[in-house]
């Protein structure tokens, strides 16, 4: 490993309390292509660079940051994850004039720092996503989803992409996702 991937290794280990039982789903582990982890403050992924999309993100979601997040203004920008290598990950040009929205996995709006919610915008955690499901039906999971971290404190959330044995691709770079996914573990509860 590299010194560049040595800090990831360290930060994927600290990042383990991301995860429900301080391990990261079995399944979501293993995904078809190439895979790479990162951790970036905030929350890990598991990007694809055959599909130059992620797999999954994982965060730890409290009310004390919804809170926190709630009084910060959404003003970063979208960019090209510089871990990733560049033949293995999603361009801004990909998205431009696509017909699709850059639908994060981990939302900025989760997040209670500017450093956070500047991470979000890691192409290395966004998706193409129909703008109509992005802006009404995704948002309202988002909001129920931060509605529940107020309620009990903290919250474990995994989102992932499910792609199709031969997906869309924009640009015939970036896989598009057949389908969306969150599962939200609740430790105060005892549910999931």
């Amino acid at each position: 490993l590299n010194r560049s991937g040595l800090r990831i290794c360290q930060r994927l280990r600290r990042m383990r309390k991301a995860f429900p039982q301080f391990h990261p789903p079995p399944s979501l582990v293993t995904a078809q292509g190439r895979t790479q982890q990162l951790c970036l403050r905030s929350y890990a992924v598991l990007s694809n660079t055959t599909l130059r999309a992620p797999h999954w993100s994982a965060e730890r979601l409290t009310g004390e940051a919804v809170m926190s997040a709630r009084q910060l203004a959404r003003d970063s920008d979208f960019y090209e994850e510089p871990r990733l290598p560049p033949s293995g990950r999603a361009a801004l040009a990909d998205f431009a004039r696509s017909g699709y929205d850059r639908g994060h996995l981990a939302p900025s709006g989760d997040f209670a720092d500017k450093a956070g919610q500047a991470d979000s915008f890691s192409l290395a955690n966004v998706v193409p996503q129909d703008p109509a499901s992005n802006r009404r039906l995704w948002s309202h999971i988002e909001t129920s989803t931060r509605r529940l971290a107020r309620q009990h404190g903290v919250v474990y959330v995994v989102t992932g992409a499910i792609d199709g044995p031969a997906p869309l691709r924009l640009r015939d770079r970036v896989a598009v996702p057949r389908y969306l996914w969150k599962a939200i573990a609740i430790p105060n509860a005892g549910a999931a």
